[in-house]
């Protein structure tokens, strides 16, 4: 539970990661990718055999709250301006944080039908939410609209609306 509560903080790298695919520096995210492990496993070996789990959640929690300050001051080298775009993120947050009113019914999910039933109400409420909020506006028409997947452009013109 701990980790799917820290774990969000790496959306804050993953636009910075992303451009420097754009731009074509695959091999500087490897670059990234392996000192973060070697930080990370290395903590793992000090930390885990005095601490137990907790040992192995601290390099973890460290490792995802460094990522989007290595990767701003890595991309910052190659593009200037660069930055961590937190007003929309803060903003996709926001849209679906409506699911968390599910939370008190997750008791009553024991099978696979309540489950897909759940799955389902909570797809319409992401998406209804979504769409109240404008996370879907011109902007990300234009970029993700051409996209050749069946119907992308009608959903996101619902969105958008």
């Amino acid at each position: 539970q701990l980790f799917f509560a820290l774990f969000p903080i790496s959306f804050f790298a993953t636009p910075l990661s992303m451009a420097l695919y754009v731009i074509e520096k695959s091999h500087v995210n490897l670059l990234i990718y392996s000192v973060l492990a070697v930080i990370n496993v290395g903590l793992d070996l000090v930390l885990i055999p005095r601490y137990g789990v907790m040992g192995a959640i601290i390099p973890v929690a460290l490792v995802i709250a460094m990522q989007p300050f290595i990767y701003r001051f890595v991309l910052s080298r190659y593009v200037e301006g660069t930055r961590i775009p937190f007003r929309y993120i803060g903003k996709c947050f926001l849209a679906s944080s409506p699911v968390l009113l599910m939370l008190p019914f997750t008791g009553l999910v024991e099978g696979g039908v309540e489950l897909a039933v759940a799955l389902v109400l909570a797809l319409v409420v992401i998406v209804l939410s979504v769409k109240k909020l404008r996370v879907v506006g011109r902007r990300e028409l234009d970029m993700i609209g051409p996209v050749p997947i069946p119907a992308v452009d009608r959903f996101l013109r619902f969105l958008s609306d």
